[in-house]
């Protein structure tokens, strides 16, 4: 709507719109073709950013909504148009390398028509000079630095858009088998059999080889060699990443053993405490009042015990059992009495956020009052599938490095480790089906003087493997989507 609009204030004319369908996703769509035709290059760009404005406008007021709303429908529908009309836009109509918006305006920012299909004839130029020793080509660049433009232009989107369908056809694959096989069929044609087939032809019957074609098969064959060993024997670095969370390894939940008001912190929230040593005193009226009356119960208990001696023999049995169940609730009462005190479970830091807050205000018996944890030793800790336990059974004795979210520049080595069955979580969600087991790995990091290690900071780790050619990966890769759709489908 964004690109018809502004056309058509500036006196373009749009001819379709619509919806199409890209990878199941319905994707509207605009003509604005007549748009080519504005003399003024403002106009032209206008119209191409025309669907952004709309995108990003609407997105900040996602932004806003979701930012207001507490949970829900409407904050999850304001989320999802947030990343779209944010992130989503950027990244894919912004991209030049895909012939969305971006490409169209880095063409007339540029001045370089048909950009792509000029950026092959400059790569197939440079393939046939260098490669081929034909030296009486044109490039189809006007100079030099249109030269660089084209040939960089041509390199990065190919490269993009053949990461861009590999990723789509490994998407479909997973979820629909069949159409998978097909579309991967489809594309072995158009970017193995087709372009063999045409290099084939050039280098059978093209008339500018004629004097040099011999060379020209050398070399491609040459070509071809190298790279099917490069591919197949050829080791090269690989590393598997995970993303976990950093955790003291010894910490302790703090909690409210009764039920009561804080009155007075006996340490101060953030400073470093032993263990047993007292942290705040809580109060409960209620508690009091119900310990002074047990108290008088039991004076008055015990004195009808010692009556019940000398003046009735035959009911001091029942009054002895009376009297123990008063002095098993005084024992209940008192205990409840100590734990308005709260004191420290573990040697280590007390860390309560707005904490101070809660200063008179009634807290249930179990609240939580933060945490002591003891920073002497952090480790990291990652959610392992069932399917990449291998991997990281392979990799656990290896090099190992995390790196913490909001600090790119650490580099954490990993001491100790060790694999262990995940807790199984609570009941799954609706809709999320049958959960598959999983293993957590823990691995304790060494201190680093420029990191900042705190609890709970989420973060990367990097498991180096041992080198394998490109083909022995991909084997390795291949193997491992299979046995996740063989495990999918038994679950």
């Amino acid at each position: 709507f964004g690109h018809m609009a502004i056309c058509k204030k500036y006196g373009g004319t749009v001819t379709r719109a619509g919806i199409l369908l890209m990878v199941f996703t319905p994707m509207p769509y605009a003509d604005t073709t007549s748009a080519w035709g504005f003399r003024e290059r403002y106009k032209r760009l206008a119209v191409g950013f025309g669907g952004m404005y709309v995108e990003m406008f609407l997105a900040a007021l996602a932004a806003v909504v979701w930012a207001k709303s507490g949970g829900g429908i409407v904050s999850d529908l304001a989320y999802n148009a947030m990343l779209v009309g944010s992130i989503s836009t950027l990244v894919f109509n912004l991209n030049p390398l895909l012939r969305f918006d971006g490409y169209f305006i880095l063409t007339d920012l540029s001045g370089i028509a048909n950009l792509y299909q000029r950026s092959l004839k400059q790569l197939g130029y440079l393939w046939e000079k260098y490669l081929f020793g034909l030296k009486r080509e044109l490039s189809p660049a006007n100079d030099r630095a249109e030269a660089w433009v084209l040939a960089l232009y041509g390199v990065f989107g190919g490269v993009y858009r053949f990461a861009l369908f590999a990723s789509i056809l490994f998407f479909v694959w997973d979820r629909f088998l069949l159409l998978g096989v097909i579309m991967g069929l489809i594309c072995l044609v158009a970017w193995v059999v087709k372009p063999s087939f045409k290099l084939v032809k050039y280098l059978g019957s093209s008339p500018k080889l004629h004097l040099r074609r011999a060379k020209a098969v050398g070399i491609v064959v040459g070509l071809a060699v190298a790279l099917i060993f490069a591919l197949r024997w050829i080791p090269l670095p690989q590393s598997i990443r995970a993303p976990g969370i950093l955790e003291a390894q010894r910490y302790a939940t703090l909690s409210s053993a009764s039920s009561g008001r804080i009155v007075e912190f006996l340490s101060e929230p953030g400073a470093l405490v032993k263990a047993g040593q007292a942290l705040a005193r809580m109060e409960d009226r209620e508690l009091e009042l119900s310990l002074r009356e047990m108290e008088a119960q039991l004076v008055e208990g015990r004195a009808r015990v010692r009556q019940a001696l000398a003046d009735n023999p035959s009911s001091r049995q029942v009054l002895a059992g009376y009297l123990n169940a008063l002095e098993e609730r005084a024992a209940e009462l008192k205990e409840r009495e100590k734990g308005l005190i709260v004191r420290a479970p573990i040697d280590g830091f007390w860390i309560a956020p707005d904490i101070e807050e809660a200063i008179g205000v009634w807290l249930p018996r179990g609240t939580s009052m933060g945490e002591v944890l003891d920073t002497s030793v952090f480790e990291f800790r990652v959610q392992v599938p069932v399917d990449r336990v291998s991997q990281i059974v392979s990799a656990s004795n290896g090099p190992a490095v995390v790196r913490l979210d909001g600090q790119p520049w650490t580099r954490l080595d990993v001491g100790d480790r060790i694999l262990v069955a995940a807790a199984p979580e609570a009941a799954p969600r609706e809709g999320d089906g049958d959960s598959q087991p999983s293993f957590e790995f823990r691995g304790t990091v060494e201190k680093d003087e420029e990191a900042t290690l705190l609890h709970g900071l989420a973060g990367q780790i990097r498991f180096e493997l041992p080198a394998q050619s490109i083909w022995q990966q991909g084997k390795r890769m291949w193997r491992q989507f299979l046995e996740k759709r063989e495990s999918a489908s038994s679950l």
